[in-house]
């Protein structure tokens, strides 16, 4: 199985045509919709698959936002002519390709990829022979669960190695919601502890092992930063919620319709 995180794709083309450079947006759209197409046909061709989908985020708010409103408010909206090119691309990956794509509103493509893993895996399939396509760290707990993930652009899989470079040592795939949720992330605008850093989310991870041993725990932390442990604990409740996927979406597939065309 082959899922790949299209909007991941689709943003990472579209911000590099032409270097970032000017350009007549109805242009910067036509090239990066080609380019698109021609990146994700090479992935397809790199990553052999009997089944494969591509997950589109739907736009719009979604579960996250219900929960906190500012979640990804510092990221810059996309242009209407960005958002137009997303339905007849996904009409050229079916159609070209021979690959399914969905689009869930009120979910992230991230959401669909997880349930696809889990629908995988309780079917009895071996989930090593799942590859993720995606440059989102998030997706890189999935191997915990033993699925694969690759960095399409970066050419490099998101193992044990990786995680530990990216996280800190000691750091293991199922701690990385853990992390995120006491680091948080600016990118998507999760608000994790404030005052907690990188270094202090991992020494926490490495001594008390989850968040939740770590919560339970939260009287043995001493000084300044017990006190901001102790009275954030709803934020890294928050914040562990927000970068958690949900892994039971109605996708509306099936796996003859994921079968490679």
């Amino acid at each position: 199985m082959l899922l790949v995180d299209g909007h991941s794709v689709v943003r990472r083309v579209y911000e590099a045509v032409n270097g970032g450079a000017p350009m007549i947006e109805a242009e910067k759209v036509k090239q990066a919709s080609r380019s698109s197409l021609q990146s994700l046909r090479r992935a397809f061709d790199e990553h052999p698959s009997t089944h494969a989908l591509v997950a589109f985020d739907a736009g719009g708010k979604n579960w996250r936002h219900a929960l906190y409103p500012e979640y990804k408010a510092n990221r810059e909206e996309s242009t209407p002519e960005f958002k137009a090119m997303i339905a007849p691309l996904r009409e050229r990956v079916e159609g070209v390709l021979g690959v399914h794509t969905v689009a869930v509103p009120g979910v992230e493509a991230d959401d669909v990829i997880g349930t696809v893993v889990r629908r995988w895996i309780e079917s009895g399939r071996d989930p090593a022979r799942i590859t993720i396509l995606s440059g989102d760290k998030d997706l890189v707990w999935l191997t915990a669960h033993r699925a694969r993930v690759y960095d399409h652009f970066g050419a490099e899989w998101r193992g044990a190695e990786w995680i530990e470079k990216k996280f800190g040592a000691g750091i293991r795939a199922a701690q990385i919601l853990d992390w995120l949720a006491l680091n948080g992330d600016k990118v998507d605008g999760v608000p994790g502890l404030k005052g907690c850093g990188k270094v202090t989310a991992t020494r926490w991870l490495n001594e008390f092992g989850t968040l939740d041993a770590l919560i339970e725990r939260a009287a043995e932390v001493s000084g300044k930063i017990g006190e901001t442990l102790r009275a954030g604990i709803e934020d890294v409740r928050l914040s562990r919620r927000l970068v958690s996927l949900k892994t039971r979406v109605e996708c509306g597939v099936t796996w003859g319709l994921l079968r490679r065309q």
